[in-house]
């Protein structure tokens, strides 16, 4: 009979352990600007027939990649929050993906050169104050287009937009006066006939100081004009200092009479 003879199992190479260190730039997420990384680790092989030929290149590998992941997303200013987060993550046991070699553990110290930090500071804050007005302006103009559409569904509004930017000009005998204003407006312009109520305000500046009348005429022109009705502002009567309108279709001053 004959025997079948067997070839014995060759032995595992015997596991390796040992340590690394390295010290490298990796980026934030500022360009051009980049934390400083030192890293030191520890390492073995994984007991098996084959080894890796540099495993303490493959952990260190790993634990730059794996810290690199981490620095893109934070600002140079995060130092200490991202030292901590790396030791968080490569503190643990891991096996380097796709190689017999175990990452044991990695200690981190993140720092970022002085400069860097002042000018990213500096960044950051021009890019706050940025965003800051880049919010003033756009509720500026959500304000400025409801003040518009207000103004051309109700053109008493015009009169009480003046006095908010004119607080000095109220007193009052001409809150009454603007009381009066607003009824009279309502009921003899209720379809919002701007050149109407442009007469009715005439009659309301005449006995107003002539700057300020001046002012308010002009104001209300402007305020048609900026908010896309050029062809009302033009029916706007403008009013010279004696309160004479200048197109002759404005009320004469109080106290003349007319002649036929």
């Amino acid at each position: 009979m004959k025997i079948r003879r067997t070839r014995p199992n060759r032995a595992w190479p015997e596991p390796r352990a040992g340590r690394f260190t390295v010290t490298c730039p990796l980026p934030s997420c500022t360009p051009g600007y980049d934390f400083d990384i030192h890293l030191t680790g520890a390492w073995q092989d994984i007991p098996g027939p084959q080894q890796h030929r540099d495993p303490p290149a493959a952990a260190a590998d790993h634990a730059l990649t794996t810290a690199r992941t981490i620095t893109a997303h934070r600002y140079l200013t995060d130092t200490a929050a991202v030292q901590a987060r790396i030791n968080t993550v490569l503190g643990r046991p891991e096996q380097v993906p796709d190689s017999p070699v175990h990452l044991m553990w990695v200690q981190a110290h993140v720092t970022a050169a002085p400069q860097d930090l002042t000018a990213v500071t500096a960044l950051l804050r021009t890019e706050h104050e940025q965003t800051l007005r880049e919010e003033h302006d756009r509720r500026a103009l959500q304000r400025t287009r409801q003040l518009r559409d207000a103004l051309l569904a109700d053109p008493t509004l015009a009169v009480t937009h003046w006095f908010a930017e004119h607080p000095e000009a109220i007193n009052p005998a001409l809150l009454t006066q603007v009381t009066q204003l607003v009824d009279t407006i309502t009921a003899y312009a209720p379809a919002n006939q701007w050149v109407q109520v442009a007469r009715i305000l005439q009659d309301f500046v005449h006995d107003l100081p002539v700057d300020t009348k001046q002012h308010l005429t002009d104001r209300l022109a402007r305020l048609l004009g900026e908010y896309g009705r050029s062809d009302l502002a033009a029916q706007l009567p403008q009013l010279d200092p004696s309160g004479t309108a200048v197109n002759g279709n404005g009320p004469q001053p109080h106290g003349s009479g007319s002649t036929s």
